[in-house]
């Protein structure tokens, strides 16, 4: 479907206004599972809404607005891939290559550094090779780069490679495609990068392809998406503080009801981009910021979280402290830098985030 330059102009404006709060969520996910776990049941239960339920939401939503994008674009296939190669390709191998770098220096200076428990001291000319992809173990897709939040980039450009399938299935399909995929991933218990992936990119390809205008769309059905919004989102933080257990009676819902409730938080999370935009409120500057900050916060994040969970004997209280103030810390940190190499590097700016900056 094409959309007229009107309503894509709306459309990817207001995505745009949410681009940052889902990396946000990307940072409150990894402030909590960067480094060794602390703290007891109640470091988990207050934690829970905000690392876990939003915190996961953010790469399903992005693979959601990659697919939704790539089909209501104008350009063809080749023309989209090569546009891919500069927007995700180059900063895919140079933030990989850097961080890889980082870690032969550390190692060429004599501390003891692995990459997935293997010792570069072992490292051949190929594992260096597989860093950039899975680090020497696929892992049945839940394998990750040597950045690890890499994953994202990585099965987005694949999918990209595969798009003109993605559209020929679905085209005869209809939502057959992202629906049996969503079957398989809400009830696997594994990470499940690929049905992930596969599940939300096709779920976004739907609509485009099937000629749905997004805007009219969330528009027509707010009501039906804040009401999903909620219901699974309560229902979610519900059987993982413990209110609701049917685990007792044969019933084991809370990952399928949790995966639903990412998508719902997904569907939720572009009608507020549009209902923001629709009000004026654009935050263009953390918009631009948005890929930069996904790009550098995990090993500053890793470094503070290690250092916040050096006493885990510290009450509850405090890690949930030290937790919220290490993602302030992160954010800020990685934002700082970023609008310091805009001014001073901005043609490292433009290379490393595909000159989204």
């Amino acid at each position: 479907m094409v959309l007229s330059d009107d309503a894509f102009k709306q459309l990817s404006h207001s995505i745009a206004c949410v681009r940052f709060p889902l990396v946000f969520a990307i940072l409150l996910l990894h402030a909590y599972t960067s480094a060794p776990h602390v703290g007891s049941g109640t470091y988990f239960h207050v934690l829970y809404p905000f690392a876990l339920w939003f915190g996961e939401t953010g790469v399903p939503a992005y693979f959601f607005i990659s697919g939704l994008l790539m089909f209501y674009s104008t350009k063809s296939y080749f023309q989209q891939i090569k546009s891919r190669y500069h927007t995700l390709f180059i900063p895919y191998m140079l933030w990989n290559g850097l961080f890889l770098l980082a870690y032969v220096v550390a190692w060429k200076a004599g501390f003891g550094v692995e990459i997935n428990h293997k010792s570069l001291d072992d490292f051949t000319l190929m594992d260096f090779v597989r860093a950039f992809w899975d680090r020497g173990d696929w892992e049945w897709g839940n394998c990750m780069p040597v950045l690890t939040p890499m994953w994202y980039i990585r099965n987005l450009m694949i999918m990209y490679l595969i798009s003109p399938l993605v559209y020929i299935v679905i085209r005869a399909t209809g939502p057959l495609v992202p629906i049996v995929a969503a079957l398989f991933w809400i009830n696997a218990h594994s990470v499940a990068f690929v049905l992930q992936t596969l599940t939300m990119f096709c779920l976004g390809a739907y609509f485009p392809i099937n000629e749905i205008n997004p805007i009219d769309f969330w528009r027509q059905y707010k009501i039906h998406i804040i009401i999903f919004f909620a219901f699974f989102g309560l229902s979610d933080i519900f059987l993982h503080q413990g209110i609701v257990n049917l685990s007792g009676l044969g019933f084991d819902i809370a990952l399928p009801i949790h995966r639903l409730a990412l998508i719902a938080n997904t569907f939720f999370m572009i009608w507020l981009g549009t209902y923001l935009y629709d009000r004026g409120m654009r935050f263009p500057h953390l918009s631009k910021a948005a890929f930069f900050i996904f790009c550098t916060h995990y090993p500053i994040n890793a470094a503070i979280r290690t250092l916040a969970n050096r006493y885990p004997q510290w009450p509850d209280g405090v890690h949930i402290l030290l937790y919220a103030l290490s993602v302030a810390a992160v954010t800020l940190i990685c934002y700082g830098l970023f609008r310091v190499l805009s001014r001073y590097w901005p043609w490292f700016i433009r290379i490393s985030t595909g000159d989204r900056g």
